[in-house]
């Protein structure tokens, strides 16, 4: 027989719980971190087709189709942080 049956169920459960918040922790800092790399080379081959546009009234065009790579990385990020916190996905 068990003397402190109680201490043992709340000693697993701060264990499982320690370790359920280590992997949600990771997982988001993995997503971050592959979200700030993407932005930046995007960034990066913007800014190289703005400097090599010699016509000023592209800029919009160039900028506009920057954005759609964007806004799918955004995307891409916010399904993988729901599937991360809901326990139902792994970061790709």
């Amino acid at each position: 027989m068990q003397a402190f049956p109680y201490f043992e169920n709340q000693v697993d459960f701060l264990t499982q719980f320690t370790q359920k918040s280590y992997d949600i922790l990771r997982v988001l800092s993995q997503l971050n971190m592959r979200l700030t790399q993407q932005l930046i080379e995007d960034s990066i081959n913007a800014n190289r087709q703005f400097l090599a546009c010699s016509d000023p009234a592209q800029w919009g065009a160039i900028a506009m189709k920057q954005a759609e790579p964007v806004g799918e990385h955004l995307r891409n990020y916010q399904q993988q942080l729901m599937g991360a916190l809901s326990g139902n996905q792994s970061p790709r």
